[in-house]
């Protein structure tokens, strides 16, 4: 009993977690939500140091104390550490927002209270804290705490939780709510779009359910199926035409992919099985948008695939004239950025008069995730989360690298016996959001960032270490 609990209750308690944000965001305050996210952190903290996966040949303190060594031990640990301080120190110094300066009969933008700490605009910092918590722990539960079967149980729970947000927001969108469809229309203006994430969730829904073949769990894989019908449905509905080109590549590859690994690890009729969950997931969903969504609305999103070009025509000039305005912005203030969430205001002070005439008023985003990254969070704030990623990144190469090493190795393992397919879910998820950088800042997002982390340290954990050879042999 004690390991059922372990296993499958940590692993439970993490997919909340990391579907809270994407649970929540649409209906909640974001300090609602940072709240919550401190809450479950502490929550799961306790869950990975009081009942962590027990392995076979090991008892409940011994899997205690591996746990906790393996953590103490991980330099990714203490990096994090440091971007939970570096993010406490932006949401203590925040406040930044335009006020009404009287002596000049002007608008400006506030200063923070220490001009050389990371700073924040007023109301972001604290949301920004609390997922840099919930990721420390996420991330480390995924790496030290979860083993095969938990990792499998933790992406189904957190399919069937991406499915019923969803279901939710879809649902808010086909009955006229006016936030929804506001969401629905993917104005270039925004800085990111919700449909990204719903697209990410899909295709770990994809592997999600393969496991749940490999597992024998068949009422699981029919929640799988359903949560993939929301997920495909609101993935359309709530992202650009050039999100959903890419969607599309990363879909094609894990199907094949997970197809493959079905016949090989289970058999051809779970195979089938998995093809036919995957084509009603699409079916569904297609239908439904068919009856429900506006023409208009249908043709934008299939714009790219019909000759229509996946970007509006004023795009790639409006993207420029952002791009040389936004490297103006970061000029002022290279190494700590202009403050977390504070480009909509610095966009209305650093355009020209002629600016106006060729962007929105309402321009919020510099159409690239890549210079809000740069811009808002500078190169201090950069570089520690591209240290964080890299590491998992680098984590799951030198596995890989290992797994073909054995391969090759006169008295090493085959390469298909060293890995899981899971492995190859990081790789396409983070191609995915990478890839959608480009044109928005969707991989900022708290509900993007949470399972891009979880999923590479899943990833990397599904490729056995190589075992190196004892000394004197």
């Amino acid at each position: 009993m004690q390991k059922f609990v372990s296993k499958y209750a940590l692993a439970a308690h993490l997919s909340l977690l990391t579907a809270a944000p994407l649970l929540m965001s649409p209906f909640f305050p974001k300090q609602v939500v940072a709240h919550v996210l401190l809450w479950l952190s502490l929550v799961c903290a306790t869950w990975v140091l009081m009942c962590p996966s027990i392995r076979p040949d090991e008892l409940a303190h011994d899997a205690r104390r591996r746990v906790l060594g393996d953590v103490l031990r991980d330099p990714l640990f203490w990096t994090s550490l440091v971007l939970v301080a570096f993010s406490a120190l932006r949401w203590l110094n925040g406040g930044i927002e335009m006020v009404y300066d009287a002596e000049l009969g002007d608008w400006r933008i506030s200063e923070p209270a220490l001009s050389f700490l990371p700073s924040a605009a007023k109301g972001e910092g604290l949301l920004e804290l609390s997922c840099a918590v919930a990721f420390t722990v996420l991330v480390q539960a995924c790496r030290h705490a979860l083993g095969r079967g938990g990792r499998a149980f933790f992406l189904c729970s957190l399919s069937v939780l991406s499915g019923i947000a969803a279901f939710a927001l879809v649902a808010c969108w086909a009955c006229g709510v006016q936030w929804a469809e506001a969401l629905a229309e993917c104005s270039r203006t925004e800085p990111s779009f919700v449909g990204t994430v719903f697209a990410s969730y899909y295709i770990a829904s994809a592997f999600a359910i393969a496991c749940a073949f490999e597992f024998d769990w068949r009422k699981a894989a029919l929640l799988v199926t359903l949560a993939m019908c929301g997920d495909l449905a609101a993935a359309f509905v709530f992202s650009p035409a050039s999100t959903l080109a890419a969607f599309s590549i990363a879909l094609f590859i894990s199907i094949v992919v997970l197809s493959v690994h079905v016949v090989r690890r289970v058999s051809a009729s779970a195979a089938l099985k998995f093809m036919l969950a995957a084509g009603v997931s699409i079916v569904l969903p297609t239908l439904f948008i068919m009856e429900f969504a506006d023409p208009a609305l249908v043709s934008a999103k299939v714009a790219g695939f019909t000759g229509g070009g996946f970007f509006p025509k004023e795009f790639f000039s409006q993207r420029g004239l952002l791009s040389a305005i936004s490297f103006k912005i970061w000029q002022k203030s290279l190494w700590l950025g202009s403050g977390l969430g504070s480009f909509p205001l610095e966009l209305r002070f650093a355009m020209s008069p002629a600016d106006w005439h060729t962007l929105a008023a309402s321009q919020m985003s510099p159409m690239s995730g890549w210079w809000l990254l740069a811009v808002e969070r500078g190169i201090v704030g950069s570089v520690l989360l591209a240290v964080v990623f890299g590491f998992l990144v680098w984590t799951w190469c030198a596995r890989l690298v290992g797994a073909v090493i054995s391969h090759f190795s006169p008295d090493g393992r085959s390469f298909s016996s060293m890995v899981h397919p899971l492995f190859v879910l990081p790789a396409l998820v983070t191609a995915f959001v990478v890839a959608c950088a480009f044109t928005d800042g969707s991989c900022w997002r708290v509900d993007m960032l949470l399972p891009t982390g979880a999923f590479l340290a899943v990833g990397a954990n599904a490729i056995r270490r190589r075992k190196r050879p004892e000394q004197g042999e």
